[in-house]
């Protein structure tokens, strides 16, 4: 009985300095965490007062700030000062210079045109930039979209660390208690200086605003001084054009002087003119004489002319229907090149930039690229639930000794990996439907396009076959103009033959080239 005796003691023994190690063990885990606290205490109190540090130097910033606003807006008073008296400076520069003002406005009407112009370019320049701007858009939400699933996974990840570490059996403390009000108004400081650098930041932003529209005025009133310059030069151009036109005007008066003298030197000549045209008359009276013998074969030879007139006059008449013919079809043709070069401008237009197949062309560029950036979000998707998969894997294993002591615990986690299993997979399935519907999309712009490319080959085909037949329309017109060019002059020649022997007729003396039958006929060949 005593050996049992004794050896339970022993055992009881054993088991108190069993127990007494485990206690010294958890009182030295217990004096770490303790001491790690009470550092972590020191340091969120060292923040603390650089944070005060930081809010009195912001405050004293913000103070000499509002002092150089204030400043700023004396300048900006004594500027607007400045600015009155130029403005009355000029007001009476232009009462004297008002004669300018044609040519300035019509200067003013030409850089209007150049304006419109170049905001037409701007407009198409920041359309360009908006269908850039919303790609990138598109771009900058499918990373943030990625980068926020990766910090989703991370939080949680972490939130199950902490949830472990909270459920290992022990007691929160009061010192825990403690840091945990600490760390949050630590967060109530840190929201407060965040919102005092908002402040300090707009403060800035309006003294950089006041210093650009200080800068603005400076550079308006360098371009008021500019155009000072600019009227009184243009005032010295008008002083010496004056002075050019008066040297004109002595010029002119001198050359009028000259004029007047030729004048009485001209009318002296016509006076011994009037005499020799007695002399003439009478060697006319001659002359008629002998032209009166021949004037009889001239009217035999006028009728025959006449007999030829009428021929000719009824060819012209032929030619001239066969002409009206010809322009009628001329002018269908025309119409039907308009049409044809109408339809050509308009595929072109379709086929530039802004038109249809420009802007089809610019939508399946569009869905390719996001086709592209669809795929590589599905792909890192897949990479992601891959890491969460083997996290959750490792996790379990690592929960595999706590599970017996808390079922609960490790059913409610498994529960809320398997509901972010759910939604990232039918996230998945969404983006594999977006990627299909953008597919169908592409391949029907595709068939578009073929379809368009087919038509404007077949009008390319019209065209081309307008233009031959338009090319032999208008080498038929050369020919008829030419024709009937030749049968004008012929005319007009046989009406001045008809001419002078009416006036032989008459008893008039014609001027005549050609003195004889022989030389006219000549001539005639020749034409």
């Amino acid at each position: 009985q005593l050996e049992t005796e004794m050896e339970h003691v022993q055992a009881l023994t054993d088991q108190t300095e069993l127990d007494i190690k485990k206690l010294t063990s958890e009182n030295t885990g217990k004096k770490c965490e303790l001491s790690a606290l009470i550092s972590e205490f020191e340091k969120l109190g060292s923040q603390k007062a650089t944070l005060d540090n930081d809010i009195l130097k912001m405050l004293e910033d913000q103070m000499t700030n509002d002092k150089a606003a204030k400043y700023l807006h004396k300048l900006v008073k004594k500027a607007k000062e400045k600015n009155r008296t130029m403005n009355i400076a000029l007001a009476k520069i232009d009462n004297t210079n008002s004669r300018t003002l044609m040519d300035i406005e019509a200067q003013k009407c030409e850089n209007e045109e150049i304006e419109r112009f170049l905001s037409a370019l701007v407009k198409q320049a920041n359309d360009l930039e908006d269908e850039l701007r919303a790609c990138q858009r598109e771009e900058e939400g499918l990373r943030c979209y990625a980068s926020k699933k990766q910090r989703d996974m991370d939080v949680l990840t972490n939130k199950l660390e902490k949830v472990i570490n909270q459920q290992g059996g022990f007691e929160v403390s009061p010192e825990e208690l403690k840091i945990v009000a600490l760390q949050k108004n630590i967060e109530e400081v840190q929201e407060s200086t965040k919102k005092l650098r908002k402040f300090w930041l707009r403060q800035q932003g309006y003294v950089v605003n006041l210093s650009e529209q200080r800068q603005n005025q400076i550079n308006d009133f360098n371009l008021l001084k500019k155009q000072l310059q600019l009227l009184i030069q243009k005032n010295l151009k008008i002083n010496d054009e004056l002075e050019n036109y008066r040297r004109q005007e002595e010029v002119l008066s001198r050359s009028m002087v000259n004029l007047q003298n030729k004048i009485t030197i001209m009318n002296e000549l016509i006076n011994k003119a009037k005499g020799n045209k007695i002399v003439m008359e009478k060697d006319t009276d001659t002359i008629q004489f002998d032209y009166s013998g021949k004037l009889h074969d001239a009217e035999m030879e006028s009728l025959k002319i006449e007999a030829d007139i009428a021929d000719i006059e009824e060819d012209k008449m032929s030619l001239s229907k066969e002409l009206i013919d010809v322009n009628r079809e001329a002018l269908v043709w025309e119409k039907k090149i308009q049409m044809a070069v109408a339809t050509k401008k308009t595929m072109d237009k379709e086929k530039g930039e802004g038109g249809e197949v420009g802007n089809m062309k610019a939508e399946i560029h569009r869905m390719h690229v996001r086709f592209g950036q669809l795929k590589k979000a599905q792909d890192k998707l897949i990479h992601d639930l891959d890491h969460c998969v083997s996290r959750r894997d490792a996790i379990i294993t690592t929960n595999e000794a706590r599970e017996k002591r808390e079922k609960g615990a490790s059913e409610k986690t498994r529960i809320n990996f398997q509901r972010k299993l759910e939604d990232m997979r039918s996230k998945l399935k969404q983006m594999q439907t977006e990627v299909e519907t953008l597919t169908k999309r592409i391949d029907a712009s595709n068939d578009e396009e073929q379809r368009l490319m087919k038509e404007i080959a077949i009008t390319q085909q019209d065209t081309a076959f307008a233009k031959r037949k338009i090319a032999t329309l208008m080498e038929n017109i050369e020919e008829t103009k030419t024709g009937r060019q030749r049968n004008l002059e012929l005319l007009v020649l046989k009406q001045k033959k008809l001419k002078v022997y009416s006036d032989l007729a008459k008893g008039r003396r014609p001027h005549l080239a050609y003195r004889t039958n022989e030389a006219i006929s000549v001539e005639y060949d020749k034409q």
